[in-house]
C-alpha cells in the first residue's frame, strides 16, 4: 500500500478500506477506486465523512489506536503505540501514511506471523462479503451508512479474531451480509410500519413509525402493532411515532414493557378515548426525547394526557361533552365541548397527582351548554302576553380547570378555575359584544311595550264588541221608543257607537213603528238592521286586534328570549384567588356572571394590572395592584389594595353605570379612551385627589372621596 501513481487492484483497494475504516469494501467504493492510484484514493478517503467520524478530535495515541485496530484486529503494542505516536505529534506522519506504513511492515513479516495472518484473514472475508452482494441491488443500497458500517466492523472482529490460523472459509459472510444490509436499510428508511409480531426499529432522523393500538375498553386487542414487546430506538431529529386506533370504545394508552426512545413526536388518532379517564393515562413522561404529542379522539369516555414538563400537549376532543384531563406538560393546547382540567386539578377526577403545565395554556370549550325553555312567566312577568310558541337558550357550559406556569388563555363557554399561570385571559366565547347586548336589551324593551299596547288594543277592541252585542240584544226586546233610546245611549257612552250611528239607529225605530201597520216588533228589527253592520265592524277589528297582541306577545317572547341567551352564555364565573405567579388579568364577556382574582403571591404584589371588558362583577385583591382597565362596562368593580398611599390608574371605555370602589387609594387616575363619556359612582373615601384626562369626561353618578380631596380634569385637549 505505498504511495504511488500506479493503478489499484481490487485486493488493493480492498485493503485500504480494512486499513483506513476497519471494514470490508462497498460495491460501488472498490469499483470506484479500482483502477485509480493510491494518492487519489487517500486523499478521497481523507475527505470523506466516514474518515472524519472514526478520526475528528481524536489524540495522536487515539488514531494510532484506531489504525491498529482496524489493520490488526488488535490494540496497539505500548511500544508501537509510542513510536506512531510522536511520529503523528511531530507531523512527520499522517495518517493516510501511518496507514500504510503499519500495513506494509505487516506484510513484510514472516507469513507465518500472527499479524499477518490475521491481515490475510480479514482480507480474505472483506474480499468474500464484498462479493457476496455484488449481484443484489437490495445489498448494495443498504450497505451504506454509518449503522451499516458499524455492523460490518462488528461482523469482521466476530468473524477473524485476532491471532486465528490461516482460514480458507467463512460460513457466517451470507448471514453477516443479511445483518449488515438490514442495519443499513432501517438506518436509511423514513417510514416504519410496526407488525403484530416483535419489532425492532433504529430509525436515524426525520423518520415516521406507523402503529395501531386496536384497544377495547383498555385491553389491546392482537391485531395492535405496538405491543411491550416492541423497542423503537431513535437517533436524530424530525421522528414521528403515529399511532391510530378506529375502535370508539378504546382507552388507549402506550403498552406496558414498550421501549421507546428518541421519538420528537407522538401523535394518537383514535375514534375512542386517549387512555382511562379517572384510571390511566396515554403517557409519554417516560420517553425520552419527546417534545410534541398531539391527541385527536371521538370517544365520549374523556381524554386522559401525562407527558413530561419539555413535552407541549395539544388535544383536539371530537367527542359530545367529552372531558379531557392534561397531567403536566410545557405548553397545553386543548380544544373540547366537555369539561376541562389542565393541571389535573378537580376533586372529581382521581389516578394521578396533580401536576401543572410548565407553560403557556390555551383552552377553548367549544360546549353549548343545556337548552332551557322560556315562558311567559320568565320573560314577562306582567303576564300579559298570550304565550303561543317559546324559545330555546343556551346555559352555562362545562367548566375549566387550568393549572399551569405559563401564560393561560381560555375561551369557555363554562366557569373558569385557574390556579397558577402568569397571564390569564378568560373570554366567554358564547357571549356577544357589549354593543349587540345593548341592541338586543332595547329591542326587547320596544317589543315588550308594543305588545303591552297590542294586548290594550285587543281588550279595547274586544269591549266594543261586547257593548255593541249588548245593545243589539236590548233593541230586540226593548217594545217602546224610549227604551230603544235607552240602549242606544248606553252603546255610545260605551264608546261602542258614535252620535251619528247612534241618530240613524234610533231613527230606523221610530220610522218602522210610526209607519202605516207600524208594530214594536217591526220597530225592533229595523234599529237591530241598523246596528247589524256596525257590529259585524267591530268584530272583525277585535279579531284583528287579537291576532295583532299574539303575534306582539310572539315577538316580544322571542325577544326576551334572545336577551336570556345573551345572557345566560354570559353568566360564568372566573376564579383566580391561588395564583402566586399572576401578573395580569383579563376577562371579557360574562358580564352575567362575576370574576374573583386574588394575587395569592407571598407578599400579594405580582398581581398589577386587571382588564374587564363587558365582565361581571369583579373582586380584585392584591397590594401591586394599581391599573384596572375597564371596557363596556356595566357592573361593579372593587379593587381590594389596603397598601398605604397607593395610586389607582383606571382606564375607562364606554362605562355606564358601574360603581368603583378602593377603600384604600389615595389617589384616583381616570383616563378615558372613548368619545362619548362615561358614568361611574366613584367610592375611595380616602382619596385626596381625583385627576380626569383623555378623550371625554366622566360623570360622577355619586362619588365618596375624602372631605379635602381636589378633583381636576383635563380631557379632549382642553
Amino acid at each position: 500500500m505505498g504511495e504511488t501513481t500506479m493503478a489499484l487492484t481490487a485486493n488493493q483497494v480492498q485493503q485500504a478500506y480494512l486499513a483506513y475504516f476497519g471494514r470490508p469494501a462497498d460495491v460501488i467504493g472498490l469499483n470506484y477506486w479500482e483502477g485509480q492510484s493510491q494518492a487519489a484514493m487517500t486523499a478521497g478517503f481523507a475527505a470523506s465523512a466516514e474518515f472524519a467520524n472514526m478520526y475528528a478530535g481524536m489524540s495522536p495515541a487515539a488514531q494510532v489506536e484506531q489504525v491498529y485496530l482496524n489493520v490488526l484486529g488488535r490494540q496497539a503494542d505500548p511500544a508501537g503505540l509510542t513510536y506512531w505516536g510522536v511520529q503523528l505529534t511531530s507531523g512527520a506522519q499522517t495518517i493516510g501514511s501511518l496507514v500504510s506504513a503499519i500495513y506494509n511492515a505487516v506484510l513484510s513479516e514472516a507469513t507465518t506471523s500472527t499479524d499477518y495472518v490475521t491481515v490475510a484473514n480479514r482480507l480474505a472475508y472483506a474480499n468474500a462479503f464484498t462479493s457476496a452482494m455484488t449481484n443484489s441491488t437490495p445489498d448494495i443500497v443498504g450497505y451504506s451508512g454509518s449503522s451499516a458500517a458499524s455492523a460490518a466492523r462488528a461482523a469482521l472482529t466476530s468473524a477473524v479474531p485476532s491471532g486465528t490460523t490461516v482460514m480458507t472459509t467463512f460460513s457466517t459472510v451470507a448471514a453477516d451480509v443479511t445483518s449488515v444490509v438490514g442495519a443499513g436499510t432501517q438506518a436509511q428508511a423514513t417510514t416504519f410500519t410496526l407488525t403484530t409480531g416483535v419489532d425492532s426499529f433504529t430509525p436515524a432522523g426525520n423518520s415516521v413509525i406507523n402503529g395501531t393500538l386496536d384497544n377495547t375498553a383498555g385491553t389491546p386487542a392482537t391485531t395492535a402493532t405496538l405491543s411491550g414487546a416492541d423497542s423503537i430506538t431513535a437517533t436524530g431529529t424530525g421522528n414521528t411515532l403515529k399511532l391510530t386506533d378506529g375502535i370508539s370504545t378504546a382507552y388507549d394508552t402506550i403498552p406496558t414493557g414498550a421501549t421507546i426512545s428518541g421519538v420528537q413526536t407522538i401523535t394518537l388518532t383514535t375514534a375512542g378515548n386517549a387512555g382511562d379517564f379517572g384510571t390511566s393515562s396515554f403517557d409519554t413522561s417516560g420517553i425520552t426525547g419527546v417534545t410534541s404529542v398531539s391527541v385527536t379522539s371521538a370517544g365520549t369516555h374523556g381524554d386522559q394526557i401525562k407527558a413530561a414538563a419539555t413535552t407541549d400537549i395539544t388535544d383536539v376532543s371530537n367527542g359530545t361533552a367529552n372531558q379531557v384531563v392534561t397531567i403536566g406538560g410545557n405548553n397545553v393546547t386543548v380544544t373540547t365541548s366537555g369539561i376541562v382540567d389542565v393541571g389535573y386539578t378537580s376533586a372529581g377526577a382521581v389516578g394521578a397527582a396533580a401536576t401543572a403545565a410548565a407553560g403557556a395554556v390555551t383552552v377553548t370549550d367549544t360546549g353549548a351548554g343545556t337548552a332551557g325553555t322560556l315562558t311567559a312567566a320568565t320573560l314577562l312577568a306582567s303576564g300579559a302576553i298570550n304565550v303561543a310558541a317559546s324559545s330555546t337558550q343556551a346555559t352555562v357550559g362545562a367548566a375549566v380547570f387550568v393549572q399551569a406556569a405559563g401564560a393561560v388563555t381560555v375561551a369557555s363557554k363554562g366557569d373558569v378555575t385557574v390556579t397558577g399561570g402568569t397571564a390569564v385571559s378568560a373570554t366567554a366565547s358564547g357571549a356577544v359584544t357589549y354593543a349587540t347586548q345593548q341592541a338586543d336589551v332595547t329591542a326587547s324593551t320596544t317589543a315588550t311595550a308594543a305588545s303591552v299596547a297590542a294586548t290594550t288594543a285587543k281588550t279595547n277592541a274586544a269591549a266594543v264588541v261586547t257593548a255593541l252585542n249588548t245593545a243589539n240584544t236590548s233593541l230586540g226586546s226593548a217594545g217602546t221608543q224610549a227604551l230603544a233610546n235607552a240602549a242606544t245611549f248606553t252603546a255610545e257612552n260605551a264608546g261602542a257607537i258614535t252620535q251619528a250611528q247612534r241618530a240613524t239607529i234610533d231613527a230606523a225605530y221610530y220610522t218602522a213603528l210610526n209607519a202605516t201597520g207600524g208594530t214594536a216588533a217591526l220597530a225592533e228589527t229595523a234599529a237591530q238592521n241598523a246596528l247589524a253592520p256596525i257590529i259585524t265592524a267591530a268584530t272583525n277589528s277585535s279579531t284583528s286586534a287579537a291576532n295583532a297582541a299574539t303575534l306582539a306577545g310572539n315577538a316580544a317572547i322571542a325577544a326576551s328570549g334572545v336577551v336570556a341567551t345573551d345572557g345566560s352564555a354570559a353568566s360564568i364565573v372566573y376564579t383566580d384567588t391561588t395564583n402566586t405567579a399572576l401578573a395580569s388579568f383579563s376577562a371579557t364577556g360574562n358580564y352575567k356572571g362575576s370574576v374573583s382574582v386574588t394575587d395569592g403571591s407571598t407578599l400579594s404584589n405580582t398581581l398589577t394590572s386587571v382588564t374587564l371588558n363587558n365582565a361581571g362583577a369583579a373582586t380584585l385583591t392584591g397590594q401591586a395592584l394599581t391599573n384596572v382597565s375597564l371596557s363596556n362596562q356595566v357592573n361593579n368593580v372593587t379593587i381590594d389594595n389596603t397598601t398605604v398611599g397607593h395610586a389607582d390608574t383606571l382606564t375607562l371605555n364606554t362605562v355606564n353605570g358601574s360603581t368603583i370602589a378602593d377603600a384604600h387609594a389615595t389617589t384616583v387616575n381616570i383616563v378615558t379612551a372613548d368619545t362619548s363619556g362615561d358614568t361611574i359612582t366613584l367610592t375611595a373615601g380616602l382619596a385626596t385627589a381625583v385627576s380626569i384626562s383623555g378623550t371625554a369626561g366622566v360623570t360622577f353618578t355619586t362619588d365618596t372621596l375624602a372631605a379635602n380631596a381636589v378633583v381636576t380634569a383635563s380631557v379632549g385637549g382642553d
